[in-house]
């Protein structure tokens, strides 16, 4: 039968428990859907365990895979390709999410913390804060911008602060020690795609959608709230995403996706990185044609870059530029005013000139003048200081005519859905994981989501190589 020693069910079963695991939200549910599509009784801890010993054994072979590849020569990893055809075009695509993490206490005491209902949990222990830090220093100031835009929520923004500072001075300890949980999750997607290269910009014209006030506004206005990774007020939940493809303007000549394999966990930035090249390798990507490096402004992402990726175009996410050069644009002016100037600066960006709109910041920064040390998020000196910064830092990626030219994506936009459906089975306001448990989740939702199929072969490959022994050691 294929049944490894200690195992009460079969590969078949423990294959259906994996996959209702993993596609719904909670240990619950996924018990639930047992009982009722397959009428088998398994129990939610029983579902955790094996999630748990299914998830680790898929993370040994990833880690294992990543040891391997790093032991091969310099250029065999720049330039093998382990698969029959290389794609033509190897996308790698980087994003956080959010997911609440805690440890078991070392000592039998209270919990200060209510009983959780996600998959894995643990009682809490304060643990050291993430290292890897995302981009959130304009978040008050995007939103603030944004509201400019939508009358029917003209005091939504302000007013939604004032209640959360409100919550959060009125909020017992417990909701305090919540919040120090949120650590984040590393999600990279890597995609081969279909494009041709032109002689032109196919599109030298930004697409209407990025010149719409109502749509732009929605746009910024999502970004400054939850692109930054914060995570949504208690009780805040999103729609199910599903598999739904992101919303991305159609334009001519946009490279067309083809098979997507995704990655998840917790490790650093650093660690994750090396995760990421070894699949990236195993798929051929090293011997692309052409390969591109997507990823939005966070410093840890440009790193990885530079530590796996240098041989990749390097490009800045376009829509996470758009927010910054909108919030410039609005800062300390009236709405109709910020349009006009908003809509020649994203041209300007769109047509990679962001020299000329670094011209015009800094005149602009003349003339209201520097911020000062204590100035606030909304202060259009703080704005304009930080948009010219972001703009500056990140110039050498935002040459986005050569990009359309080879063929190249210019957007993070399939990162950034996959990281949705990722926190939609690990997010959630009283969903707690220990280490173990995300590492294992992460791993199987990833697997869940990959167009490559992993599970497909680790199952079979598994079975093949159970053989119903235990292993034994000689007594010393």
């Amino acid at each position: 039968m294929g049944l490894q020693v200690g195992e009460a069910h079969s590969p078949a079963v423990l294959q259906k428990i994996i996959q209702a695991a993993v596609r719904n939200r909670s240990y619950r549910e996924a018990d639930q859907e047992l009982s009722e599509s397959a009428e088998l009784s398994i129990g939610p801890k029983a579902v955790e365990r094996a999630v748990r010993r299914i998830g680790g054994e898929r993370v040994g072979q990833r880690d294992a895979a990543t040891e391997a590849f790093q032991a091969l020569p310099l250029p065999e990893q720049r330039d093998g390709c382990p698969q029959p055809k290389a794609p033509s075009l190897a996308v790698v695509q980087f994003d956080c999410g959010r997911m609440l993490v805690r440890e078991r206490e070392s000592v039998s005491t209270p919990s200060p913390l209510p009983a959780a209902t996600g998959g894995g949990e643990e009682p809490p222990r304060p643990i050291e804060e993430d290292a890897c830090r995302e981009e959130r220093v304009t978040e008050a100031a995007i939103s603030a911008a944004a509201q400019c835009g939508a009358e029917a929520e003209a005091d939504r923004w302000p007013a939604e602060e004032a209640q959360e500072a409100q919550e959060a001075a009125e909020s017992p300890p417990v909701d305090e020690c919540r919040s120090r949980f949120w650590r984040d999750s590393k999600v990279g997607c890597l995609l081969s795609m279909h494009s041709v290269e032109s002689a032109e910009d196919p599109c030298p014209e930004i697409p209407a959608s990025f010149v719409n006030v109502s749509r732009v506004t929605q746009l910024v206005r999502e970004l400054g709230s939850h692109g930054s990774g914060v995570p949504p007020a208690a009780g805040e939940e999103k729609a199910e995403p599903g598999r739904e493809e992101p919303r991305d303007p159609q334009r001519p000549a946009a490279p067309v996706p083809l098979v997507r394999t995704v990655l998840a966990s917790r490790a650093c930035s650093t660690a994750f990185g090396a995760i990421l090249v070894a699949a990236a390798w195993a798929r051929g990507f090293a011997a692309a044609a052409r390969k591109a490096f997507v990823a939005d402004g966070a410093a840890m992402n440009w790193t990885m870059w530079e530590l796996y990726f240098s041989h990749y175009v390097p490009i800045l996410d376009f829509i996470h530029a758009l927010q910054y050069v909108f919030a410039a644009a609005m800062a300390g002016r009236s709405f109709d005013v910020g349009w006009e100037v908003y809509g020649r600066w994203i041209q300007l960006v769109w047509e990679g000139r962001v020299a000329v709109v670094i011209a015009e910041l800094r005149q602009r920064q003349e003339a209201l003048g520097l911020p000062p040390k204590d100035a606030s998020a909304t202060d259009p000196r703080k704005i304009i200081a930080v948009t010219l910064g972001y703009l500056e830092t990140h110039q050498s990626r935002m040459d986005y005519a050569r990009y359309r030219r080879l063929g190249l994506p210019i957007m993070s936009c399939y990162a950034e859905s996959t990281v949705k459906q990722i926190n939609h089975r690990v997010k959630g306001t009283e969903k707690f994981w220990s280490e173990a448990g995300a590492e294992a989740i992460l791993q199987l939702r990833a697997d869940y989501l990959s167009e490559t199929q992993p599970l497909t072969r680790f199952w079979q490959k598994r079975q093949q190589t159970a053989t119903g022994q235990r292993r034994y050691r000689c007594a010393a």
